[in-house]
């Protein structure tokens, strides 16, 4: 495993291996290239909600494979039926299941929903994790609808994914 930390940007890459084989050609995009994205959804965020920006969140890709591990700690995104992305509030990190393509609006659209999960985090109190995904795939619907594409979201799924039941509630 290779790893870099640059200007709050972490990168996480594997080599070809049979358990990612996936992964081979693929590289994730360059520091420059990804803060510039990260840069226009802060953008996006600042103009459609009231969350304030604050520092950036560290950005790791992975892969599907340790996604699925990761995903017991962290709230996980699902596209197309498998798992795309993930947000970890204790670590302020959002992971990115590779391969990802920042040209890719869906792609981006992922980023954007987890840039969303953290802007949630900071004082305000949720009854359960899962209350915040509504809004999150909310705002990414509409972000996906201003550059002329459907969410093909599966809406009474997310809703119920997004309900509190009684055995949700935290007392802290």
């Amino acid at each position: 495993m290779i790893a870099a930390l640059v200007a709050g940007f972490a990168v996480i890459t594997h080599g070809a291996s049979a358990g990612h084989a996936a992964l081979e050609g693929w590289a994730p995009p360059d520091r420059a290239t990804l803060e510039a994205l990260t840069v226009r959804l802060d953008y996006w965020l600042d103009a459609n909600t009231a969350y304030p920006s604050g520092p950036p969140p560290r950005i790791l890709f992975v892969s599907a494979q340790e996604a699925v591990t990761l995903r017991g700690r962290a709230t996980a995104r699902y596209g197309n039926g498998r798992l795309r992305g993930l947000y970890d509030p204790k670590l302020l990190t959002i992971y990115l299941v590779a391969p990802w393509d920042y040209s890719d609006l869906r792609d981006a659209s992922v980023l954007l929903h987890e840039m969303v999960h953290h802007r949630q985090q900071p004082g305000r109190h949720w009854y359960c994790p899962a209350q915040q995904e509504e809004e999150a795939y909310r705002l990414q619907e509409a972000w996906l609808a201003g550059h002329g594409l459907e969410s093909g979201f599966y809406w009474p799924a997310i809703m119920l994914a997004s309900s509190c039941t009684p055995r949700d509630f935290h007392p802290d």
